[in-house]
């Protein structure tokens, strides 16, 4: 063989390797908009079950124990779509939500907290990071203020959310 045919063969070669990883890319990239799909379905499903209550006593008890088993199908379902997304070793850390949305209450809030003005995050007073707020961007308010400040753009600390430790 010649080196003009050895260069065309390989060029050939090359260029069919490329074309079989980018519908690899096309393949991969089609099943995770495929499974973000039934995500966001699994969620709205739970989000109108979830808003859905019952108007009477007697619908109540029926409508618990229907919705209980929809509620763990729901979440068997998302688990599942979950872990078939997922590469089969995971080396990244759990990640940790940064702030709490105004929808998400702590389980034990501090009477007082602290407000960062400039980066609009709540902390107790015993977090660290409230510790390192400059006194122009500190403002200390009651438990009782804490919707106010939720509802004009601040969030909870995702390292403290607003807990007495």
């Amino acid at each position: 063989m010649n080196d003009s045919k050895k260069r065309t063969l390989f060029v050939t070669v090359l260029f069919l390797a490329v074309l079989i990883c980018l519908f690899a890319v096309f393949l991969m990239q089609m099943h995770m908009q495929n499974t973000l799909a039934q995500i966001a379905a699994i969620q709205a499903t739970n989000t109108q079950t979830a808003e859905t209550l019952p108007t009477s006593a007697a619908s109540s008890n029926a409508s618990e124990t229907e919705s209980e088993s929809q509620t763990e199908s729901v979440r068997s379902i998302a688990a599942e779509s979950a872990l078939s997304a997922l590469p089969a070793k995971t080396n990244a850390p759990s990640a940790k939500p940064e702030s709490v949305t105004a929808t998400e209450k702590p389980k034990q809030l501090s009477e007082q907290l602290v407000v960062n003005t400039n980066t609009k995050k709540i902390h107790s007073p015993d977090c660290s990071y409230a510790k390192n707020i400059k006194s122009e961007n500190r403002a200390d308010i009651s438990a009782g203020d804490l919707q106010s400040y939720l509802e004009n753009g601040y969030a909870l600390c995702g390292h403290c959310e607003g807990c007495a430790k």
